[in-house]
């Protein structure tokens, strides 16, 4: 599994067709030196982009409906064929189920889980058990 965080790159689109045909044609092992060069070179362009950005970052609640998009984003351009671990603004069951159904693999806790504490992790296992 491939996680990249890469919701405020502009060039998304760009990112995405080449992380694709990269994908698709580097499939069987005979090539993954190969594609571990062409990925270095592609996190390389990333990592100037997101250089350029400045120093700090941005998370927790003003970043939610954005990860959410870029992870319905991903999900449909992909096809479903990228796992993904969702990240971002998770708060609540409602953000969690909101990245699951937008094409999320995964949901990953961080600045919620600080400000809501543990209680959070029961009330998505809670939600998850409803939705079944």
């Amino acid at each position: 599994m491939i996680v990249i965080k890469f919701y405020l790159i502009q060039e998304k689109d760009i990112f995405l067709k080449k992380f694709m045909k990269y994908l698709k044609t580097y499939e069987s092992r005979e090539n993954i030196k190969e594609l571990k060069e062409d990925l270095k070179k592609l996190l390389y362009h990333i990592k100037n982009i997101v250089d350029s950005l400045g120093p700090g970052g941005i998370s927790g609640k003003p970043v939610t409906r954005r990860s959410t998009e870029m992870i319905h984003y991903i999900h449909q351009k992909s096809e479903g064929s990228i796992p993904m671990i969702a990240v971002g603004g998770i708060h609540s069951a409602q953000d969690a189920l909101d990245k699951l159904s937008a094409g999320a693999s995964l949901v990953q806790l961080y600045t919620g889980f600080i400000y809501e504490g543990p209680a959070l992790v029961k009330a998505i296992n809670k939600s998850l058990l409803k939705g079944r």
